[in-house]
């Protein structure tokens, strides 16, 4: 559907510019007439031979014949100039007489016909060739940015069917189950973390998720957080109840990733502030940290880097970010069109769900979204 609406737009901005060119053309040497009629069907004539050598040079004879074989290149060349030269002369030598259209061009000879036709289909030439050009370098960057997105992908993919998943989660349960009488705080961070490492291995890069489990996400993070450290402070905000919309996974927690690896959160007074809201189907996303003096670097890290070539690739120009330093405040604002198709090869979502324990332990599930959790965590 997307490729048809593309290939409507394209059809329709050729169409567009032809007939401006043929209005300009017509403007600047006007032809004096008596029957409007004829002259309307020479002109289509003469300007048909323009528009199908500039169709047949750039779709045809161009990605046929060119770098693959110069004779039939040359061959195809030569044809083509003989057939545009062959409606000039019969526009000029037997239509206009016929149709009594009086033009300084019925009285030329052959021989600067023969110029007149070169020149103008070296032009045309030259505009098929760098209309050719230029779709050739856009289809190569595509395919560029294909080949790195599998490659990407293919990489995961090796990292993930190297990493034996059923073992550390049977793992993870059996410390779950021998701390939990003990710290339930520890049993609790073991928990969080099982949630958080299941949601990133079950899931895929360039695979929309549920937005409420990307927030769970994040609320699982931050909780996390507060039990490794003795003092945590962050104002997390987020729509309640949890919204329907979907997203591609990890895309909001690298910015508080960043916000907790190389910004303040354990001073009261400048706490991580975390704003998250959707508005007509956009979602826009907020992150404020205070900056730790001694790690600025003035230029974003690796981990937003990829966040952005992320949302270039995908969302193409239906997001917006904004990423600044301000009286030693590092700003995250991030607006995306939640209702946007990506682009890409991606178009299923694939929502993450946990799997079931083998083991009799207690199942180290994700954290129950029906219930209401608080807006400040």
């Amino acid at each position: 559907m997307r490729y048809t609406k593309y290939a409507d737009r394209v059809v329709a901005r050729h169409v567009i510019t032809w007939c401006c060119i043929v209005v300009f053309v017509k403007l600047i040497d006007p032809i004096p007439v008596r029957n409007i009629w004829a002259y309307s069907a020479v002109s289509l004539m003469l300007w048909g031979k323009h528009i199908l050598a500039y169709y047949f040079v750039s779709l045809y004879l161009l990605p046929m014949s060119w770098k693959v074989n110069y004779p039939l290149f040359l061959f195809l060349c030569l044809f083509s100039y003989a057939i545009y030269y062959g409606a000039d002369y019969t526009t000029y030598h037997l239509l206009y007489p016929f149709f009594d259209i009086r033009s300084p061009v019925r009285e030329y000879p052959a021989r600067k016909i023969v110029a007149d036709t070169f020149f103008q289909y070296s032009l045309v030439f030259l505009c098929a060739t760098s209309f050719y050009l230029n779709r050739l370098h856009i289809r190569n960057l595509k395919l560029q940015n294909e080949r790195e997105k599998l490659l990407l992908l293919k990489e995961l993919s090796f990292f993930k069917n190297h990493f034996n998943e059923h073992i550390t989660f049977n793992f993870l349960n059996y410390c779950y189950s021998h701390i939990h009488n003990y710290s339930k705080e520890a049993a609790r961070a073991i928990e969080l973390f099982s949630d958080m490492l299941r949601y990133t291995m079950n899931t895929r890069p360039d695979e929309k998720v549920p937005l409420k489990e990307e927030i769970t996400y994040i609320h699982n993070f931050i909780r996390l957080k507060k039990i490794l450290n003795a003092a945590v402070y962050v104002n997390y905000l987020y729509p309640k109840p949890l919204p329907s919309h979907f997203i591609l996974p990890r895309m909001l927690v690298t910015f508080i990733e960043n916000a907790f690896k190389h910004g303040v959160y354990n001073d009261p007074e400048s706490p991580v502030t975390i704003l998250l809201k959707i508005e007509k189907g956009r979602l826009e996303f907020y992150v404020k940290n205070a900056i730790v003096p001694k790690l600025t670097t003035g230029k974003p890290g690796i981990g937003l880097e990829n966040v952005r070539q992320m949302l270039e690739y995908y969302y193409s120009d239906h997001y917006r970010l904004d990423l600044r330093s301000d009286n030693g405040q590092f700003i995250c604002n991030l607006n995306i069109d939640l209702d946007y198709e990506l682009t890409g090869s991606q178009q299923n979502e694939a929502p993450y769900r946990p799997t079931k324990n083998s083991r009799g332990n207690r199942q180290l599930s994700e954290p129950n979204l029906t219930a209401k959790p608080p807006s400040h965590v």
